[in-house]
């Protein structure tokens, strides 16, 4: 069995060809790293405004309406280039980043460490147990065999 292999007829046309594919770099850090600099966007945001219905409005909304006023006040006064909501957000990914791989392993662990932990101690006592069987053992075989050879010594001494 042969195989015929054919030469392209028009080399500007490449659509046969197997285009070649950027390799994307799937590693932890690496993903990590493009999270990180991604939420670390600060664009300046606009300056606060009043809303002009604010004295048509009921009590409860106007309330909401000044603390929403008076927060973004403050934040435009502390960063008005939005570094520190930026700032905010990435220590908040960082935490989260931490927080939950810690919550979801440290159980695990925490419950094989517990349990090896247990066993140790199961296999110390258990040790200690074959140890002083073992130490009785020998005593009790070292007296009947002391104990026999006083009575041999004294049976052989009446012959």
């Amino acid at each position: 069995m042969t195989t015929n292999l054919k030469t392209q007829d028009n080399p500007g046309d490449e659509r046969n060809l197997p285009s070649r594919q950027v390799v994307d770099n799937r590693s932890l850090v690496a993903s990590i790293g493009r999270t990180i600099s991604a939420s670390y966007d600060p664009q300046p945001i606009a300056r606060p405004a009043v809303n002009p219905q604010l004295p048509l409005m009921t009590a409860i909304p106007r309330i909401t309406e000044v603390c929403r006023y008076s927060l973004a006040k403050l934040e435009y006064s502390l960063s008005s280039g939005d570094s520190l909501r930026a700032w905010f957000k990435l220590n908040l990914l960082l935490a989260l980043m931490i927080a939950i791989p810690a919550l979801l392993v440290m159980p695990a662990i925490t419950l094989v460490l517990g349990t090896f932990a247990t066993w140790t101690d199961f296999l110390a006592m258990a040790a200690t147990n074959i140890f002083w069987a073992t130490l009785a053992t020998m005593a009790t075989a070292a007296l009947i065999t002391g104990g026999l050879f006083a009575i041999r010594m004294l049976t052989s001494r009446r012959r």
